[in-house]
């Protein structure tokens, strides 16, 4: 056990590169201890995680994921069926994995700048044992779900961009239909994210609120579509955006057509956003005065220029 111990602690310390003092407080505390021979001796246990527990100070060890992050992790992964650990086969049964501060951007830039790259080489597409055009498709999948999360968790929307490896390789598009079929499968990705803003339902919404709903969560909520539509408008009619739309319409893909006309469906939502915020900052002008009075009379000489902008609003609104 000590000699797995020790495999396990050579991997710490090439990974984190934590000071020999951190390492013997890691295997001195009797709770991280139990946790390092709990991944090795029970086979029902997967996986191990070792990381600082702030920016830099002393090592932990958990068999679930931590619940945040400071610095960089080593994730030990189990392989396949499970089998009692020895010296002589943990190498082939435990994998390493590094895993930085923020994982779905990490493991992003992981498939996007190693994997794919490698996947798109002429010498890996001709190997005739090796199903790349699937490979690349379930990577391509995979990569496009992670940007999504990763975009969830900032709170923005992300529309996932193929490789760009991909695009610029001929060898996939004179030789194989994968490229096409990606690119394809990335835009049915992206409809289906942006129908569901477009899908946009102020009134539901403000009744997550419940009863102290007022007029600035509305203002919150149009702010917040607002954004979001500029955010997918703008990755429309980026570069990459482009060159992807252009190499469907010229395989005669009826994809490429699909992106323009969910392109003037997402610039048609965002006049109407503008000007739904531009006729509610209108009211917000008096709503502000008449909160602040405190006197009868102020509220009534407020109330009605009010309600006056209301009626505009109601008679030039669409």
């Amino acid at each position: 056990m000590d000699e797995l111990h020790h495999w396990l602690e050579v991997r710490i310390s090439s990974s984190l590169r934590p000071r020999t003092d951190d390492i013997k407080s890691l295997l001195l505390n009797h709770k991280h201890k139990s946790c390092l021979s709990e991944f090795l001796k029970n086979e029902d246990v997967h996986t191990l995680y070792v990381y600082f527990k702030l920016a830099k100070a002393s090592l932990a060890a958990s068999v679930s994921p931590p619940p945040a992050l400071h610095n960089k992790c080593i994730c030990f992964l189990k392989l396949g069926k499970t089998v009692k650990l020895t010296l002589e086969n943990i190498g082939q049964n435990v994998l390493c994995v590094d895993c930085a501060r923020f994982p779905l951007k990490y493991f992003d830039t992981i498939l996007h700048q190693v994997y794919l790259p490698l996947l798109c080489n002429d010498g890996v597409i001709a190997g005739e044992t090796i199903s790349a055009d699937k490979v690349i498709d379930l990577l391509h999948r995979f990569s496009g779900n992670l940007e999504v999360l990763a975009g969830h968790a900032e709170g923005s929307i992300v529309l996932p961009m193929p490789s760009i490896e991909l695009l610029r390789n001929p060898s996939l598009f004179s030789k194989h239909g994968a490229a096409i079929h990606v690119m394809e499968t990335t835009v049915i990705g992206w409809v289906r994210q942006i129908k569901f803003v477009l899908k946009h339902d102020p009134l539901t919404e403000i009744k997550t609120h419940g009863s102290k709903a007022n007029i600035y969560h509305e203002e919150s909520i149009w702010n917040l579509h607002i954004h979001n539509l500029q955010a997918i408008n703008t990755q429309l009619i980026s570069a990459q955006a482009m060159e992807i739309v252009s190499h469907l319409e010229q395989a005669e893909s009826t994809y490429g057509s699909v992106v323009t006309a969910v392109r003037r469906d997402v610039t048609k939502a965002l006049s109407e956003a503008k000007e739904n915020l531009a006729f509610l900052k209108a009211l917000l002008k008096w709503f502000d005065l008449l909160k602040s009075t405190t006197s009868a009379s102020e509220r009534v000489k407020n109330l009605l220029p009010m309600l006056h902008c209301l009626l505009l609003v109601w008679t030039h609104s669409r």
